[in-house]
């Protein structure tokens, strides 16, 4: 064989494996135009995607993996915008931030209404929302905030006022879950501000 052909025909495996993976997401995704996702079966799926039930079963073990694959995009997106937060006084980089989490919920409302339902990955909101509390905590540490229960139950609050406002507002997102994520910032800037004038007057 020659040198470096098995690295090549590893790599042509892989973006098989890759495409007919999506070919999979799609199929599902697409069937939940028509049906709840609790509702949607492997055969459904293979005749969508133009697979053999054998193909479905060698990429995932059932369709809860399926579904939970399917969160992983959005978990790793959302992890790399609300990771350029930084709080700055005018809040410019937050409310970029937030617009660009509000435009990526409202673009993807059909996937994160998928996951978050009662019938989606139990593990999305989870990773969601420990990725979102450990950003914030790591942000309030690097002011120099002293974390205790108190922050971290006012930290936790304020979470779960955006974490319901996306569930309320799932038809028509954009407007109302910007709204909460500026209102959750301006509440961390202001324990970072009242943090730091505390021990100004001390």
């Amino acid at each position: 064989m020659p040198e470096g052909s098995g690295e090549y025909w590893w790599a042509v495996k892989y973006k098989c494996t890759e495409v007919t993976r999506n070919k999979i997401k799609r199929a599902f995704l697409e069937l939940t135009n028509i049906k709840p996702a609790n509702k949607i079966f492997v055969k459904e799926i293979i005749q969508v995607a133009g697979i053999s039930r054998a193909c479905f079963y060698v990429h995932y073990e059932n369709i809860a993996a399926l579904i939970h694959e399917i969160g992983n995009d959005p978990v790793k997106s959302i992890m790399e915008i609300t990771e350029e937060k930084k709080y700055t006084a005018d809040m410019s980089r937050e409310i970029a931030c937030n617009r660009a989490l509000a435009q990526y919920v409202q673009e993807n409302k059909k996937t994160v209404s998928i996951l978050m339902s009662e019938y989606g990955d139990p593990d999305f909101l989870k990773e969601w929302h420990i990725h979102v509390k450990k950003q914030v905590l790591l942000r309030l540490e690097k002011d120099h905030i002293p974390i205790n229960h108190d922050i971290e139950d006012m930290v936790e609050f304020a979470m779960n006022r955006v974490f319901d406002t996306i569930l309320q507002n799932l038809d028509d997102p954009f407007d109302e879950v910007f709204k909460a994520l500026n209102i959750m910032d301006k509440f961390m800037l202001c324990l970072v501000v009242s943090t730091h004038y505390s021990r100004l007057k001390l």
